[in-house]
């Protein structure tokens, strides 16, 4: 997976400005003086963690690499676009992302006909609504301690995604949620484990036998017991 992750994203996919100076009305001059200033402001806030980053740690690259790997593992990833305003920024677009095990259905329950896995659609199959836990479920947190927030999956006003669902590719029509890469793997990795651990068991038992030599009444000095 981490080799994957490098040959896909590497240093980080670029985004090279090249508008249509024609369609725009534009002089070929105004054009590149245009595609000059919107890489700019690209990597103003590509650069900078505070700008692109709601938790302010990974610029946009490492995102990038961040989202890959999650999706790979995961089988999805959701990357919600949050509006926080920051002392000395310049954008206030954030790009916030959720793993997907906290992506589920409210109050842990059953699949529905537009409820499935925490992705709400409507009736041609388009997404609605991500659900989204405040936590991770655990032996120790139930759902009554746990709090579901709805994720638009597009704007109300403008119809632009709100809401990134980046998963692995889809496998069969109507598929919600992706599967992780090793997903085929997954049993004969831990039948592998097992035996390699009953093993390691079985090495450090023997380990533990020691033989006694005991003396017997017919026991005479210099002869064998």
């Amino acid at each position: 997976i981490g080799r994957m992750r490098t040959s896909v994203v590497g240093t980080g996919l670029v985004c090279y400005a090249q508008v249509d100076a024609q369609y725009l009305g534009l002089t070929p001059e105004q054009g590149q003086e245009l595609d000059t200033q919107l890489n700019r402001i690209w990597e103003m806030y590509a650069l900078d963690p505070r700008e692109c980053d709601a938790e302010s740690g990974l610029n946009h690259y490492q995102l990038q690499a961040l989202v890959l790997l999650s999706a790979l593992v995961s089988g999805d990833v959701l990357v919600a676009t949050p509006y926080i305003e920051r002392t000395g920024t310049i954008f206030g677009t954030r790009l916030q992302l959720i793993e997907a095990d906290r992506v589920c259905n409210p109050g842990d329950g059953l699949d529905t006909d537009y409820l499935v896995d925490g992705v709400e659609f409507d009736r041609d199959g388009s997404p609605l609504f991500y659900h989204v836990a405040s936590s991770y479920k655990t032996g120790r947190t139930f759902s009554a301690q746990r709090k579901w927030e709805k994720l638009p999956a597009f704007g109300s006003e403008t119809g632009r995604r709100r809401t990134l669902h980046v998963m692995c590719d889809k496998e069969r029509p109507g598929q919600k949620r992706g599967a992780p890469w090793l997903a085929p793997v997954l049993e004969p990795l831990q039948n592998l484990e097992r035996y390699s651990s009953a093993e390691l068991m079985a090495a450090v038992l023997s380990a533990f036998f020691t033989v006694f030599i005991e003396k017997g009444e017919s026991y005479q000095e210099g002869a064998l017991p």
